[in-house]
């Protein structure tokens, strides 16, 4: 055998692969301060919020969202306070007109800040922009 098919041989089968050495890590539990909606289309959107756990919901509402030009029936944006400051493994789904946007919470902790804060903001189009904002405290 070559020295060269013995080296990848011995890559291939003597040493762990980078990242795919040991057991997966879960990642850290989070509490969920809330779910933040900004409508930034033109007309008012009907929006989906869904919280689960291990597969179960564990938080659903539906949201009637204004725009910023038209405010009726709110000022465009609405925090959804899901009520859920105890640590999970949440995600949050986020459907509007058949599109969803999903958001795994705990992958926004950062170290000790582990209460998060998602924002879906419905953009122009069909497009529904995520974005996760990880403190130390619930408010």
């Amino acid at each position: 055998m070559s020295s060269r098919r013995r080296i990848l041989a011995l890559l291939a089968g003597g040493l762990p692969v980078a990242g795919c050495s040991g057991p997966t890590r879960s990642a850290p539990p989070a509490s969920l301060d809330g779910v933040w909606l900004v409508n930034d289309r033109t007309a008012p959107q009907d929006v989906r919020v869904t919280v689960s756990e291990a597969g179960e919901t564990v938080f659903e509402t539906t949201r009637r969202l204004g725009t910023f030009e038209d405010p009726t029936p709110n000022d465009g944006n609405v925090v959804v306070d899901a009520a859920l400051a105890e640590p999970g493994q949440y995600v949050v789904t986020v459907t509007v007109g058949g599109v969803a946007s999903t958001v795994d919470a705990a992958r926004a902790v950062d170290g000790a800040e582990d209460c998060v804060l998602v924002r879906f903001t419905l953009t122009r189009g069909s497009g529904i922009q995520p974005w996760t904002k990880a403190s130390r405290r619930c408010e």
